[in-house]
């Protein structure tokens, strides 16, 4: 009689199938591979998991599930804020889980219209539904004079572009990253060009004296990790 599948176990493989996914895409990952990681036979992935297809599938599942426990902004909070809130509540769960981002992109290249029933999962329908939920926003703290008017889709359009140029960063290289990225200021200077607060008056009177130059920086100085 062959053994039950075992819950505890296919965490395990769902956790290291993750990581080999999302480090080298879905035709090069091997259930073998993530079997031997594992100290497992390729026939107990495959008593949990019957197909690798199966095995993305579930773990696209559980990335959706750890995004649902990072809350939405509450829908009746200024529009401003709330903004603010779902660019920070995107940036911070990438930011968490860098993977989860590079699982949507493989499934929109290597697997696009290969998977049915998870083409709401790619990175496409994510760009998508981020630009929507940014334009509906933006539209809404324009009738309140929170925000310059302007064309709120092409705005959206660039604070997605910013938002995910940041992701593209952090999931190629998140530990070489992580010290220039701080979320909160990130996410504040995005949205500075459109809020009417920071327009600031030009203080009365004769500007003020301009600063001393200041030596040229020796190029050697400064040398970024990336």
């Amino acid at each position: 009689m062959p053994r039950p599948p075992r819950p505890h176990l296919a965490r395990s493989i769902l956790e290291k199938a993750l990581q080999v996914f999302a480090e080298k895409g879905f035709h090069a990952a091997s259930l073998e591979e993530i079997a031997v990681s594992l100290g497992l036979s390729k026939g107990a992935v495959y008593l949990h998991f019957p197909s690798k297809r199966d095995l993305f599938r579930a773990v696209l599942l559980q990335v959706e599930n750890r995004e649902t426990e990072f809350p939405r902004p509450a829908e009746d909070r200024d529009p401003v804020l709330r903004l603010r809130a779902l660019l920070l509540r995107h940036l911070r769960f990438y930011q968490r889980f860098p993977e989860a981002w590079r699982l949507r992109w493989i499934l929109e290249t290597e697997l696009r219209g290969d998977l049915p029933g998870a083409s709401n999962s790619g990175i496409r329908a994510v760009h998508r539904r981020l630009r929507a939920e940014i334009r509906t926003l933006l539209q809404q703290a324009a009738r309140r004079g929170r925000v310059r008017s302007g064309d709120a889709a092409l705005d959206a359009f660039h604070l997605a572009c910013g938002l995910e140029g940041a992701l593209a960063q952090v999931a190629a290289s998140p530990s070489e990253v992580a010290s220039f990225l701080s979320p909160e200021a990130f996410v504040d200077s995005l949205l500075a060009p459109i809020l009417r607060e920071s327009r600031r008056r030009r203080p009365s009177g004769p500007p003020p004296p301009e600063p001393s130059p200041s030596p040229e920086p020796d190029p050697e100085d400064f040398q970024p990790p990336f």
